[in-house]
């Protein structure tokens, strides 16, 4: 397995980058660890994401955010580029940008639509 591994000083904190195994080298995955943040923009939508686990895959168009405990995994994205932010709050989040599809585990708080859209 071809991982790279970069541990931050002074703590758990860990990032783990899988880079393309194919010809094409398109896809890679990515993981981080202990209080993670990401951000990036795919298929014109921005997002931006907090939570203690974080794992992104190229190849399945996921990035999943979760958090133990009493934290809760937080993903604010735009669907414009002048356009508001919505902001999810759960204990895990499952966003598929290039779908738009977003699923919510034991949620907390969130727009996922801007105010007054059915």
């Amino acid at each position: 397995m071809n991982t790279n591994r970069t541990r931050p000083p002074g703590g758990d904190k860990a990032v783990s980058v899988k880079p393309p195994t194919d010809s094409a080298g398109e896809n890679f995955t990515l993981q981080a660890r202990g209080d993670a943040t990401c951000a990036g923009r795919v298929a014109g939508q921005v997002y931006y994401g907090r939570a203690e686990t974080i794992s992104l895959n190229e190849a399945t168009n996921r990035i999943v955010l979760s958090s133990l405990g009493t934290q809760k995994a937080t993903l604010w994205r735009r669907t414009q580029d002048n356009g508001p932010n919505f902001r999810v709050d759960a204990q895990r989040v499952v966003y598929s940008p290039r779908n738009n599809e977003l699923v919510l585990d034991r949620t907390v708080s969130g727009q996922v639509a801007p105010a007054g859209t059915p």
